[in-house]
């Protein structure tokens, strides 16, 4: 119900007036980050919101204060109802009832409901639910989120980027100044790296013990926190949905969501990587993301953490694997016998910092410009071989063997956690 209010259809047979009451709230508008208690005329006590003038206004007001207090308690919830384990999940129908009000009307949910149901709800729903209930609680029930993820971070970001407003991460506005499209903006970004919390999250690994840096060459892949959902997700038939929003976030154009989405994936490709299954993921689909990052001139405050990316997948996959090979043959300007010279530096050194060295002076030559300065080139990042035809794969025999055994038996992602 909370979500269907927001249905503009909805509401055409009352007044124009009214609509007022689905508007940001004052005090909404001024906890955005990089927004101020300082609007003039805003009342900063209770709900921010500045006294009615008439008596129609006031009961405008009131529906926005209902409208903009009542959605936390129902979030919460659900949130508390999660850490009744099994009791709560294997309820009977409580995965359909939950379908019908977490999902129903969500389309018309708004950026600034959505920074909360992400945290709130669906992040405790994923961790909380026992591994043997993964396939008949998840299974159904994700699908409605993860759709609605790509669909809202698609059309929300093209809409910025084609009224070309897209903002620095100072431009923050405040003051006066702070225009609607600029708070609009800014909780797009905050919906956005919610998502990429959670990604934060799901892929979670233990701390490892304190150890010199860079005294390994590839020290023992951690285990994975959730390592059970992880191996859900990526082998069930929900995996290439969840694996295209992480992919959409390594260039989204918000230079905090790409550096930490950049970071996670160099932090999970030695555990990852080596599967048969996420081998071409990585070394194709990942690799090709973090080189995109690297032309593109607004995330040139990520390009340290795109190179440490597309060195870690390199030294990851390519042992076993051509896939990162033929990647980064397609890079324009790149030829064999470099690419060969650049693998035989590469085996040469002992630690991750030298690699990466070696991955960013091996770039730089290729282009003839500093890894920095590819973002400033008018022209676009185009490979050698068309993007589909790059990332194009045989289907897998199944959803799940693919992952979790090889075609020859041999274990697969769930022997990395032993």
């Amino acid at each position: 119900m909370l979500h269907s209010i927001w249905n503009p259809l909805l509401w055409q047979q009352y007044p124009r007036e009214l609509v007022k009451a689905l508007e940001i709230t004052a005090q909404e508008r001024a906890i955005s980050p990089g927004m101020f208690n300082n609007i003039p005329g805003m009342d900063t006590s209770e709900d921010g919101a500045a006294e009615p003038a008439t008596i129609l206004d006031d009961e405008i007001l009131a529906l926005k204060r209902y409208f903009a207090h009542t959605r936390d308690p129902c979030y919460q919830l659900v949130n508390l109802f999660t850490y009744l384990g099994r009791d709560f999940y294997a309820s009977p129908n409580i995965k359909q009832n939950l379908i019908l009000t977490l999902f129903a009307g969500i389309e018309h949910m708004e950026n600034r409901h959505l920074k909360r149901f992400i945290p709130v709800v669906m992040q405790p729903l994923m961790l909380q639910c026992p591994p043997d209930l993964h396939r008949t609680f998840l299974y159904d029930m994700l699908p409605f989120f993860l759709n609605f993820i790509v669909a809202r971070l698609e059309k929300d970001w093209k809409s910025v980027a084609e009224k070309g407003s897209v903002m620095t991460e100072e431009d923050e506005g405040d003051g006066e100044d702070v225009s609607d499209e600029i708070v609009a903006e800014r909780l797009l970004r905050d919906a956005t790296r919610k998502v990429a919390d959670l990604y934060g999250v799901i892929f979670q690994t233990p701390l490892p013990e304190k150890s010199s840096k860079d005294d390994i060459k590839n020290p023992t892949a951690p285990a994975l926190t959730h390592q059970d959902l992880v191996v859900f997700l990526v082998s069930s038939d929900i995996g290439a949905t969840f694996l295209k929003i992480l992919l959409y976030l390594i260039t989204v154009k918000d230079t905090t969501t790409s550096n930490k989405i950049l970071k996670l994936c160099s932090k999970i490709a030695p555990i990852l990587g080596h599967t048969p299954a996420l081998q071409a993921w990585f070394g194709k689909d990942v690799l090709m993301k973090a080189l995109e990052a690297l032309h593109d001139g607004y995330l040139e405050a990520c390009h340290v953490e795109a190179v440490a990316l597309i060195a870690q997948i390199y030294i990851t996959v390519r042992p076993t694997s051509r896939i990162s090979y033929e990647t980064m043959l397609n890079i324009p300007g790149m030829d064999v016998r470099a690419l060969d010279d650049f693998e035989t530096q590469l085996g040469q050194k002992s630690t991750l910092k030298e690699q990466t060295a070696v991955v960013k002076l091996f770039l730089n030559n290729i282009r003839g410009l500093a890894v920095s300065q590819w973002g400033k080139q008018k022209e676009s990042f185009i490979l050698n071989q068309t993007e589909k035809a790059l990332l194009t794969k045989p289907a897998a025999d199944s959803h799940a063997s693919d992952v979790l055994e090889n075609e020859h038996g041999d274990a697969g992602i769930g022997a990395l956690f032993d």
